[in-house]
């Protein structure tokens, strides 16, 4: 038998965790499996754990030292969205952070495929973690103190979009 145990990237706490259970299952029983203790970083890079790292290509500024593009753990998204032919990525961080991005919202939708990311109207692709409330005609999208409204389309959208969040909410 083996067990996979995936801690925080914390190594020392990894090591903690394996010498606590080898010493319980030396002490529960003659049957010891073989334990690995991978870090978050570790197991990703092994395939235990879904790769939440996107690269996004960015707009270039005047400046040329300016990357080209940005990778990103999908968690920092808050929401995307579509304003004056621009698509800006809002992060969820302390600071108001946005990222002009060059591609399309079909693109990032893409760049995000099978991650907790629905469309909820034509403009905004949202983070399913971060949802708040959902009402008729919006979602309230909510990361620490800062609340953000997002309009819902009563059409074409909205049908997909609960969807998503109910098999979002139920773990599946």
């Amino acid at each position: 038998m083996a067990v996979i145990i995936i801690v925080e990237d914390n190594l020392a706490t990894a090591h903690e965790i394996q010498e606590h259970l080898k010493n319980y299952f030396q002490a529960a029983s003659s049957l010891s499996p073989r334990l690995r203790i991978l870090t978050t970083s570790g197991a990703l890079q092994k395939g235990y754990l879904p790769p939440r790292i996107v690269s996004f290509p960015l707009r270039q500024a005047n400046n040329v030292s300016n990357p080209k593009e940005i990778t990103l753990d999908a968690s920092e998204i808050f929401y995307i969205e579509v304003f004056d032919h621009e698509v800006i990525a809002h992060l969820a961080r302390e600071e108001d952070d946005m990222l002009r991005l060059r591609c399309s919202l079909q693109k990032c939708s893409e760049l995000l495929y099978g991650m907790p990311f629905s469309r909820c109207s034509q403009s905004y692709l949202v983070n399913l973690h971060y949802i708040h409330e959902v009402h008729k005609e919006y979602a309230l999208l909510m990361f620490q103190n800062r609340l953000r409204k997002v309009p819902l389309s009563p059409r074409r959208y909205r049908k997909d979009f609960m969807e998503a969040l109910e098999r979002f909410q139920s773990g599946l």
